[in-house]
């Protein structure tokens, strides 16, 4: 008879090793440098060897003492179930079906069995001998049965007492039939699992550290790989969402680059903010970035937890030494990538308690009869994680060690995307109705698509399941990778089919929801108010400078409106035109009120934060720049072109192309400098410094052809010459205060700060 003992597996940690050497190069690192390096990699060492400890305390110590068990039985007689074994509680008759039990260390368990033959009757009068054969490591106060010699009742039950060791780990019993020609025959063999007193307790820490550093390495994967593309990513963005078929593609890429949803839906506010995408556009990218994020999901369902702690040692090397901004962002991605996988295996291990943890299973049990609240207990998890990656990391834990089967996990797929939803919909609170929609309808999308797959629950894993298991390369993964793989898989379907259906649905989306959520009047009671600006957040001096810079981008959107209106004004001598200028430049007037008094309570607030108030100052001059624009439409353009009506002076056809052709040229630039005020992209003023010497080199062109005009005898140009002449230079004034706020935002101009010039 052949004894099969199975053995615990372990987390495998391979010893990293490296060469010191002392070649005295100029240049070398700081001391403090390495030091860092080393303290981290031994810190993440021992955590790692204190995760492989716990899981090899299940190993067996006694390995030899199954073969001397084995030694006394008959080799040539196969094991037979000879014998039927129910474990039964000491309170009550029903039987214990698992075959394995809980326990605490150092204490006694008391043991019931029922023995019964394969007809079904009670063995009764049997003599059974119990052998431990498997222990955890290092255990000094080992496991015995009392009383050593047993023999069932006449209704076939067997009482005994188990006094547990003093190490937690997996202890091992098989059971024996004497007789008495010396040979046995194996009965059963079943399982104790002995914790802690309070393993609950640390089973708890255990797993929040665990999901705590997964999160902190996706999160340190996203910033590094976001700063490795830069500013690249939002004008790709802005470039490609013309449709919302290419705003889809669109976000599907940047997602996988950024490995960050929540990035790509930041960038959309941004620019619906600015007025520079609609709602189809955005939302077409929205669905893009769910698929995208699905790489995640599909990436840490493999087992890559050996690269673990080489990627942290190689990316926290990299990010320290590397010279270069964007290697240092590949350093900071690769030690978040690891953070990931260790955090992942952390999890994996300790979800391994919960295997033969009685209320576990009966809650499992429970959430798989009633989905709805798996769904819901998964979108609140979701929502306080805010990140869909932490859900479906422990699930994929729970998948791995089978703990949950497919239509299991199904469930947490719709809750998970649920969730995902609510950091949006706090956030967008003092944004335009656009940004809402675009939350509002993300949320939208999601709901109807947990609904109409609740009920294709068994359809939807069938499907996973079997394109999984249809796939190369699976044939010889384990049980545990396989259903990780194929939860993986599910979730990926899942998202990819309810963005293609909500793709084609988005016009109905947006139609209903402009019926919910209106435009918001531009004035409250006659007068015009401020969108974004809220004193109870300058204490938080990034997040006030970010809704001041909303609020400046507005005003620079009033000013784009008088540049467009003036010239109809000037040309056309339309009074409404000029009416018009006149009611925005009020709203710029109130608005470089309100922003200057916000900026200079920020500088108040932010103390010694130097950086903050040297950004605020920046501001401040920017604000100030665009109230003298706006100065310029109301106080000299608005004249001019009424001066022009009150007289009946008309320009020449030449006079009239000269001016729309400058008019153009500015209003290009205003754009420009507008578009970069919304994004916060430097960048993208470039061609507005670089292009301020043409303008004014253009104006002077101008001058020179109106006065050749002059010399003509042009009655037109003669009549209207001053005002030609103002308004070229006024022009160029505009151009100037332009140039000005573009040296602004890209750094060029260093103005003192407020703390300076009040001394």
């Amino acid at each position: 008879m052949y004894l099969f003992v199975s053995g615990g597996k372990g987390l495998k940690i391979n010893k990293l090793s490296g060469e010191e050497g002392s070649r005295g190069r100029a240049g070398r690192p700081a001391l403090w440098r390495v030091l860092v390096v080393v303290a981290l990699v031994a810190l993440i060492w021992r955590a790692g060897s204190l995760v492989a400890a716990d899981n090899q305390s299940t190993t067996e110590s006694a390995a030899n003492q199954p073969t001397a068990a084995a030694t006394q039985t008959s080799p040539s007689q196969p094991v037979k179930p000879q014998f039927q074994l129910e474990f039964l509680r000491q309170s009550d008759p029903h039987s214990w079906q698992e075959s394995t039990r809980n326990a605490t260390i150092s204490t006694t368990l008391p043991v019931t069995l029922r023995i019964t033959s394969p007809d079904g009757k009670p063995a009764r009068d049997l003599p059974v001998v119990p052998l431990i054969v498997s222990e955890p490591d290092n255990v000094s106060d080992h496991m015995f049965v009392h009383p050593p010699q047993l023999r069932t009742n006449e209704v076939g039950e067997l009482r005994f007492d188990l006094h547990i060791g003093d190490k937690p780990g997996k202890y091992q019993v098989l059971m024996f039939r004497g007789a008495n020609d010396g040979l046995q025959t194996v009965i059963t063999r079943f399982d104790v699992l002995a914790q802690e007193p309070n393993w609950p307790t640390f089973l708890i820490l255990y797993l929040g550290g665990g999901l705590a550093i997964f999160l902190y390495g996706l999160k340190l994967a996203s910033d590094g790989l976001i700063e490795y593309t830069g500013n690249r990513m939002r004008t790709a963005l802005a470039d490609i969402t013309r449709n919302r078929f290419l705003g889809f593609l669109a976000g599907i890429g940047i997602t996988f680059f950024t490995q960050s949803s929540g990035a790509t839906t930041l960038i959309l506010m941004s620019f619906l903010r600015a007025r520079l995408l609609s709602f189809s556009k955005a939302f077409g990218v929205v669905l893009g970035a769910a698929v995208g994020g699905t790489f995640t999901v599909y990436l840490i369902s493999f087992d890559l937890s050996k690269y673990a702690l080489p990627a942290i040692a190689f990316g926290c090397f990299t990010f320290l030494f590397g010279k270069r901004p964007r290697i240092k962002a590949v350093g900071l991605s690769l030690f978040g990538f690891g953070m990931v996988f260790l955090g992942m295996r952390i999890m994996t291990d300790q979800v391994l308690t919960l295997k033969s943890f009685p209320f576990f299973r009966d809650a499992i049990s429970a959430l798989r009869d009633y989905p709805v609240w798996t769904v819901l207990l998964s979108a609140i998890f979701t929502a306080l994680a805010q990140s869909s990656g932490a859900t479906m990391g422990v699930v994929l834990a729970l998948g791995r060690q089978d703990l949950i089967t497919l239509p299991e996990a199904v469930p947490f797929f719709f809750g998970a995307s649920i969730g995902i939803c609510f950091p949006a919909l706090t956030g967008m609170i003092g944004a335009p109705p656009e940004a809402k929609r675009l939350a509002w309808g993300h949320l939208l999308y999601k709901i109807c698509g947990a609904v109409l797959f609740l009920p294709l629950i068994g359809v939807l894993a069938h499907v996973g399941g079997s394109i999984t298991a249809s796939l190369p390369g699976h044939s010889h993964i384990s049980s545990g990778d396989l259903m990780a793989r194929s939860i993986a898989n599910t979730y990926i379907i899942y998202i990819a089919s309810t963005a293609a259906v909500a793709l084609f649905l988005v016009t109905p989306i947006e139609n209903l929801l402009r019926r919910f959520i209106p435009e918001e009047p531009e004035q409250v009671n006659g007068e015009i108010r401020a969108k974004y600006l809220d004193l109870q957040i300058l204490d938080t001096p990034p997040v006030a400078l970010g809704s001041a810079l909303r609020e400046i981008s507005r005003m620079g959107r009033f000013i784009e409106e008088m540049m467009k209106e003036i010239l109809t004004g000037l040309l056309a001598k339309d009074k409404m035109a000029l009416e018009f200028v006149r009611q925005r430049d009020n709203k710029v007037d109130y608005l470089n009120r309100e922003i200057t008094r916000f900026l200079t309570h920020l500088t108040q607030k932010a103390g010694s934060d130097a950086e903050s108030i040297e950004k605020a100052t920046e501001l401040l001059f920017i604000v100030s720049d665009l109230e003298a624009i706006g100065d310029i439409f109301d106080k000299n353009l608005i004249p001019n072109a009424q001066k022009m009506i009150v007289h009946d002076y008309e320009f020449s056809d030449e006079g009239k192309a000269d001016l729309k052709y400058l008019h153009q040229k500015v209003s290009e630039r205003l754009s420009q400098m507008v578009i970069a005020l919304a994004t916060s992209d430097p960048k993208l003023v470039d061609p507005v410094i670089t292009g301020f010497q043409t303008i004014q080199d253009e104006g002077r062109r101008l001058h020179l052809r109106h006065l050749q005009r002059l010399r003509g005898d042009k009655m037109n140009s003669l009549e209207s010459s001053s005002v030609h002449l103002d308004v070229l230079n006024y022009l160029l004034r505009i151009d100037y205060l332009i140039f000005d706020i573009a040296l602004h935002l890209a750094g060029k101009v260093k103005e003192p700060a407020l703390s300076e010039t009040s001394h």
